[in-house]
């Protein structure tokens, strides 16, 4: 392509995808796609070397140098110009190499660096210390120094959640100073840079929901649930919910109260698996909406949301499996023994009982996500399986494949589809006093 000034020439170039280091076309390439890649090329190059001779269009392209640089980030960057998470990462390396003091394609990188750990790994610890470094010297006043901060002040956040909400956090410290600087910066934007207007009013919600977050982690006002705004933002109603479940953690709040925002904050996958990895959300988990919620099927027998109050009571006391709490509650006084450890009355303890023996029928059953689908009906013992069976056991399985139609769930029992096995072991099934 050529770039010309007053109708003579100023800049040419040529380049393909290859040079761009995106894929070979394949058959199933899209054609839309592979245009709006080379025009995505074009238009960089236009903008960088323009902005060479019209030095208010360096602040918009964070000075960028070379145009390649900012094409790859802008690609990589964009949900329909590249899909693959791994040529997302690699286009930001190839970016930055490009460009090394381009901090655009530098905190993106680091951001998709990152969002390949676990939250609490060495990893993610490491890029949370690099983001905070490279913050120094992002320019002030630009909405990728006010994307930054919030950022820095949700992983140090992520961080103090997965360590236990533990006093004199040096996390917690550290989100609190980046709010306060996310608090500065955003006001500047708003006082003084009438063409951001846009970006201020999605921001400002945001803004105020995580100094309000912050403020609850630092126990200066512990507030109640009530407090919290209604906002039909999915982030800031992400953010309403971490803080309530913060307040669920000390017990000032129930599971409902985080609940309720965060029904309108999970609109996309990206947005459920995050909600799954986040531990600031860890205290939901053994709710059984979070879990259709987040679209996140029990593992384990103690996920179902009934253990929920003493999961940690039963695995501290070894009891992991169904078969061993049958064992561990096959009498009267071995009944009495689990309620006292546990604190909970006696006809709590019958209800494990019988969800554990109920999970035994058959090995279909012993797959938590089909003991909750069958919770989800209503039946949570032996006895209510077997009359339901009984009364109609094809119906029953309908049922229970709409739910697991319509609940989009990410582990699906092949028994669902399947059910012959598990209603003929309930058809069959004798009970003590028959």
């Amino acid at each position: 392509m050529t770039l010309s000034r007053n109708g003579g020439h100023a800049r040419s170039t040529v380049f393909s995808r290859l040079d761009l280091g995106l894929p070979p076309l394949g058959s199933a390439t899209d054609g839309d796609r592979v245009r709006a890649q080379l025009l995505t090329g074009a238009a960089a190059f236009v903008l960088v070397h323009l902005s060479t001779v019209h030095p208010q269009l360096q602040k918009g392209l964070y000075h960028a140098l070379n145009w390649k640089s900012v094409t790859l980030q802008v690609i990589a960057t964009s949900a329909s110009l590249i899909d693959e998470p791994e040529q997302r990462t690699a286009l930001l390396a190839r970016a930055v190499n490009e460009d090394p003091a381009y901090p655009l394609a530098r905190i993106e990188y680091l951001w998709a660096l990152q969002s390949a750990f676990p939250i609490g790994s060495p990893a993610y610890r490491q890029f949370t210390d690099a983001l905070e470094r490279e913050i120094t010297s992002l320019p002030e006043g630009t909405p990728l120094l006010v994307r930054a901060l919030y950022r820095s002040t949700a992983q140090r956040i992520n961080l103090h959640a997965h360590d236990g909400f533990p006093e004199e956090d040096a996390n917690l410290l550290k989100a609190a100073r980046s709010a306060e600087r996310l608090d500065i910066e955003y006001r500047a934007l708003r006082d003084h840079d009438d063409r951001l207007s846009v970006f201020v009013a999605q921001v400002e919600r945001m803004v105020t929901a995580t100094q309000e977050h912050v403020a609850a982690l630092l126990q200066r006002e512990m507030g109640s649930p009530a407090g919290l705004k209604e906002s039909l933002v999915p982030r800031v109603v992400y953010e309403n919910a971490c803080q309530a479940a913060f307040l669920v953690h000390h017990g000032h709040a129930s599971p409902a109260d985080a609940l309720h925002h965060l029904r309108y904050a999970l609109p996309t996958e990206r947005d459920r698996m995050e909600a799954r990895e986040d531990p600031c959300l860890d205290d939901l988990h053994g709710e059984r909406e979070f879990q259709k919620l987040v679209r996140e099927p029990p593992t384990t027998f103690l996920d179902l949301p009934v253990f929920a109050p003493v999961r940690h009571l039963l695995v501290a006391a070894g009891l992991n499996s169904p078969a061993e709490l049958v064992l561990l509650t096959g009498s009267e006084e071995k009944c009495g023994e689990l309620a006292k450890y546990l604190g909970r009355p006696p006809v709590m303890i019958d209800r494990y009982r019988r969800l554990a023996q109920l999970a035994e029928i058959h090995v279909a059953l012993s797959d938590p996500t089909m003991l909750q689908l069958l919770l989800d009906q209503g039946i949570a013992s032996p006895g209510q399986l077997r009359d339901e069976v009984h009364r109609d056991g094809t119906a029953l399985a309908d049922r229970i494949k709409q739910e697991a139609d319509t609940g989009g769930l990410t582990h699906r029992p092949a028994e669902v589809d399947d059910p012959s096995g598990w209603l003929a072991a309930a058809r069959s099934l004798r009970l003590p006093n028959d």
